[in-house]
């Protein structure tokens, strides 16, 4: 398929009656509201197609690669799409956390201005950058996430000890969104945490249904959704989550982790049975297994970054895990995912409603 996708592009591709440039045209200015007469259509085209299924670039305010030109000529080559509109972000959409350090106020545009999330379905949540606040919450960081806090006697000896670990903070919002679902603060049965960098897939709502939908029909279920931007379940206002109690996939991650996924064992056309997840930057979580992971308390002595922690929780609480393929996000901090973003759409956000968690 590969090759042939190149040497149509090469050739002046068309998929079908569509040919790539004009279609691709069309779509940049139905995303961006404006024509792009300076973009040069067939170097587009080349770039989006040299991207695998792990991979993408910025389109417009998608991420898109070869199976997106795929799509293109057919919505449904990779997913079983509804035939019918569906509203976007109904009230059955998960309630959405934005975990984010410096970006929260362009993260809650991307999804407010470009995706249409309701405000009211949404809020950003990031841990103070404040190493002493940390450390104050030292007996519940020992109880529950590591347990090698309790060797430092004072403020300095953590400093000397974390202050360089990669992604502290970063792990914390993580960390604290599962103890607000346990404790209350968050009063929702589930709730969807993504990274402040996640670019969703063209259709990705509509692809996210289809594949909740196939998992509903089989009576599947999972406690947790790895994924980095995913996840709705609605159909004319009808909600498919949470699902049946019979637990099969536990953890289903709807993000690409770069192909660093083990294990593909196929369970339905676009869900496949994994043995761990590298990639924890997003995740759709049920209160349920907040508590589990709660409860269990820390299972490390020094500090790990939360794509770490989960794996150990993974292969600790015996967890199945599933991901979707293709993957329906791609973090745009990585430099593949680099591109052709919507002219001038990313400066103002003076109208967005910087809604905070409780």
């Amino acid at each position: 398929m590969v090759l042939f996708l190149w040497r149509e592009l090469k050739h002046g591709s068309t998929f079908g009656t569509i040919d790539v440039s004009v279609g691709l045209a069309k779509h940049f200015q139905h995303m961006c509201g404006v024509q792009s007469a300076r973009m040069d259509w067939k170097k587009v085209e080349k770039v989006i197609a040299s991207q695998d299924m792990h991979h993408a670039v910025v389109f417009g305010t998608e991420a898109w690669n070869q199976k997106s030109l795929e799509e293109l000529h057919n919505p449904s080559a990779q997913f079983n799409l509804p035939r019918f509109n569906l509203p976007r972000f109904s009230a059955a959409f998960p309630y959405t956390v934005v975990a984010c350090g410096k970006r929260c106020a362009e993260a809650l545009q991307y999804w407010q201005q470009f995706w249409g999330m309701p405000p009211s379905n949404i809020c950003s949540y990031s841990f103070p950058n404040n190493v002493s606040l940390l450390y104050d919450r030292r007996d519940t960081v020992q109880k529950h996430w590591w347990s090698g806090i309790s060797q430092d006697k004072t403020l300095q000896d953590f400093l000397n000890r974390e202050l360089g670990s990669q992604g502290l903070f970063a792990s914390f919002n993580h960390f604290d969104i599962v103890e607000q679902l346990v404790n209350g603060s968050m009063a929702f049965d589930h709730v969807m945490a993504a990274e402040d960098d996640v670019i969703p897939v063209p259709d990705f709502d509509k692809k996210l249904l289809a594949t909740l939908r196939d998992i509903d029909a089989r009576e599947l279920a999972w406690d947790a959704s790895l994924s980095a931007c995913a996840a709705a379940a609605w159909s004319r206002g009808v909600s498919f989550w949470p699902f049946s109690p019979n637990s099969f996939c536990q953890i289903v991650c709807v993000r690409t982790c770069l192909g660093i996924e083990h294990g593909h064992h196929r369970v339905t056309k676009n869900l496949c049975r994994m043995a761990s997840t590298r990639c924890a930057n997003g995740h759709l979580i049920t209160k349920k297994a907040a508590q589990k992971i709660w409860d269990r308390g820390p299972l490390v002595e020094q500090f790990k970054v939360i794509d770490h922690v989960v794996n150990d929780h993974i292969r600790d609480l015996a967890l199945e895990v599933c991901h979707v393929k293709p993957a329906l996000l791609h973090e745009s901090s990585k430099s593949e995912t680099k591109g052709f973003p919507c002219p001038n759409k990313t400066k103002s956000c003076a109208n967005i409603q910087k809604t905070k968690c409780n």
